[in-house]
């Protein structure tokens, strides 16, 4: 497979005729669940039409192919790229990020698709590149441009590793998210409160 950076939400329709949102959306929809419950090497095509309600044809007016439609499949779970944080302090930025992160994971499909998508990052490397280059690269971007902010304005401590700091702050919510999904609420993981951890993290980072 040879997904390119372009490929995230292409859309090829063919001059004169009017792209219809209804039936992208309903593509998009049953390729999700589609590939959640196949993965990628039990996603077609056919079968996103046939579970969509619509014609092969109507597939290709959008995308060119399955590589194509796979990666906007998987960038769509993401939602647009979310705006830089309204907060201007450092706490209350970092804040609306994880908030942020952890309102998208209470989709029950990220919780269905991603664990299958890791699982065959060795088998389709270009896949996997694709979704980390269009869908979370320029988020954790976000998140770095705080961080800095932080360090320019005395404080975080410099010289700190920030892509560190982001899998501190961003990475108890993907455990807690697939820990907690269906878990009894007495496991310890079914809770996460967001200021509790950026203050964790923020206490470890102020200038000593």
């Amino acid at each position: 497979m040879h997904p390119t950076a372009e490929t995230a939400r292409r859309t090829t329709a063919r001059a004169g005729r009017p792209r219809s949102e209804e039936a992208e959306r309903a593509i998009l929809d049953a390729a999700l669940a589609l590939l959640a419950e196949a993965g990628p090497d039990g996603f077609s095509l056919e079968a996103v039409a046939a579970r969509a309600g619509v014609a092969k044809t109507t597939i290709y007016r959008r995308w060119k192919g399955k590589d194509d439609l796979l990666v906007a499949t998987i960038c769509s779970l993401r939602g647009e790229l979310p705006a830089p944080p309204a907060a201007t302090d450092l706490r209350g930025a970092l804040l609306e990020c994880v908030r942020g992160m952890r309102e998208m994971h209470d989709d029950p499909r990220y919780l269905r698709l991603v664990p299958r998508l890791f699982g065959v990052a060795d088998i389709h490397p270009e896949l996997y590149r694709a979704y980390i280059d269009q869908a979370i690269r320029p988020r954790r971007e976000i998140v770095l441009q705080v961080l800095q902010r932080g360090v320019e304005a005395g404080e975080i401590r410099a010289g700190l590793d920030l892509n560190l700091v982001m899998d501190l702050l961003l990475g108890p919510v993907l455990i807690r998210s697939f820990r907690s999904s269906g878990a009894d609420p007495e496991s310890g993981f079914a809770d996460l409160d967001p200021a509790e951890l950026v203050d964790t993290v923020l206490h470890g980072l102020t200038p000593r």
